[in-house]
């Protein structure tokens, strides 16, 4: 990535410290490390602080990383991604609609509700693996920035996408311990 040598260059044309460079754009010194070491990749909000205190464009400071941006983009394999998060939901519903029988079968139960927390932590393992691998989300903010949609819309656009995956998330853990209360009633007073 470009972005890493861009940073340790102007940093050093105006004769900053990694920390010092830190305290002006409020992060941490390893944070600038990590940029500087290609481990991560500073949001939109920190190339403009640093597009500014380099007196540098965005453009230039971001040189011959947005094609790699773009490629990274398409190539991205989010039906992966996709299914080890529905997987993870459906661990998380099934965790859930087992809780309320260990009002009636509390000895034997941990046979089945151990395995899916081991498998619901192993997918969450997984799932932030996979976030922390790929820079998607914050390419996908500055491609937008640099092709002029202005930072309020992209975090409008990042916020629409929140919203109902924390209310199906927020459903779907109602579901499922409701789940689990109506198959408790159902065998003490059906069966």
């Amino acid at each position: 990535m470009e972005i890493s040598k861009q940073i340790k260059k102007c940093r050093g044309r105006i004769g900053l410290s990694q920390e010092q460079l830190a305290e002006k754009i409020y992060v941490t010194r390893q944070t600038v490390s990590n940029w500087e070491t290609e481990k991560s990749y500073p949001d939109i909000h920190s190339l403009l602080a640093m597009s500014l205190l380099f007196d540098i464009s965005l453009d230039e400071l971001v040189k011959g990383d947005l094609e790699m941006m773009q490629k990274e983009i398409k190539k991205v394999d989010t039906k992966g991604f996709d299914r080890k998060a529905v997987m993870l939901f459906v661990a998380m519903f099934l965790v859930l609609a087992v809780l309320p029988l260990y009002f009636l079968i509390d000895n034997w139960l941990w046979l089945i509700e151990v395995p899916l927390i081991i498998w619901m932590l192993v997918l969450t393992i997984q799932v932030e693996k996979f976030k922390d691998k790929l820079n998607i989300h914050t390419y996908r903010e500055i491609v937008a920035f640099t092709n002029g949609t202005p930072l309020d819309e992209i975090a409008k656009q990042r916020r629409k996408r929140r919203i109902p995956v924390a209310i199906s998330t927020t459903i779907g853990f109602i579901a499922a311990f409701a789940a689990g209360i109506l198959i408790v009633w159902l065998i003490k007073h059906v069966l």
